[in-house]
Formats: C-alpha cells, structure tokens, sequence
C-alpha cells in the first residue's frame, strides 16, 4: 500500500460513516452484490444497507431452513405411521414360523415321491432290458411263430404290471 492510500484510509476511518468502494484491481474479479442492480455499478454501500442485505439473506436461510424442517418431521411422521400399522408383534413371527415349517414339511413329502419315482423309473428301466434280453434269446431259439412271439410278451407285460403295482403300494 503506498503511502497516499494509507492516507485516505486513515481519513475515511476518521471522517466516519461514508464508506467508498476503491475501483476494482485488474487481478481481482469484483464482489458479487445481492442488493444492488447488476447493471448498475455499486458506488457506495454504507454498513446500515450491508447489514439490510445481510439481515435479508439470514431471514431467507430461515425461511427454507424451517421449510426443509417441517418436511423432515412429515416424513419422520409417516415412517412411524407405516411402521406402527405393520404390527410386527408376536403374533405375526409365530404366524410365519407356522407356514415355514409347513412349507419344509411339502418339501420333505415332494422329496420322498420324487426318490420314489426315480426308483421306479430306473426298475422299469431294468425290466425293459431284461425283456430285450429274452426277446433276443427267444429270436434265436425255435420261437419263430408271430403268436408265440405275442404270448410271450404278453407274459413279460403282465410281469411288469404286477411288479409296477407292488412298488405303487
């Protein structure tokens, strides 16, 4: 600072009150003034308008802070009303801990019948093999008649359903 600014600030603290804006360096950017017109250059602000504006700009930071505020406390409140409606009381727990050990009990069931159809799947399975063994061993013995070759597998046919029947009971 040079000495003549020294100076007139001195005088300006002095003389009290009336407070000058200096023009702006080229380095800094000016202030950025809510009061005053952007078109319109601010040439003096006294601390009395500066505590207006201030005054101003807290009142809105009220404003929205007590806005933001209420709505928080709405929110809150409808959250404790849905999770006070849920009923989450013993009553419920049991209730579900009822139908989960139904559930595992249909799956035990469904467990055993489908290991029983397994089983009888692979048992038909081997029936059919042997009965393809037979017919292989017949073609190659005297059995060449068509009705012979009907009655024996008529034979086999009621083997299986009398075997198929013994594993549904």
């Amino acid at each position: 600072m040079s000495g003549s600014r020294a100076l007139e600030a001195a005088r300006r603290r002095r003389a009290g009150g009336s407070y000058t804006v200096p023009p702006p360096s080229p380095s800094i950017p000016p202030p950025q003034n809510s009061v005053a017109n952007p078109s319109v250059p601010s040439q003096k602000i006294n601390p009395s308008m500066l505590l207006l504006s201030h005054n101003k700009i807290l009142d809105n930071l009220q404003e929205v802070v007590s806005d933001l505020n209420e709505r928080v406390e709405s929110q809150e409140k409808t959250i404790s009303d849905k999770f006070d409606s849920m009923n989450m009381d013993d009553n419920n727990i049991e209730y579900y801990r009822q139908k989960i050990e139904s559930v595992e009990k249909h799956m035990i069931e469904m467990k055993k019948h489908v290991l029983k159809i397994q089983t009888f799947a692979m048992e038909t399975n081997l029936q059919i093999i042997e009965m393809k063994k037979q017919m292989k061993q017949y073609e190659n013995t005297t059995l060449t008649s068509s009705e012979d070759l009907m009655e024996e597998s008529g034979n086999i046919a009621e083997i299986l359903s009398e075997s198929n029947e013994e594993l549904i009971e």
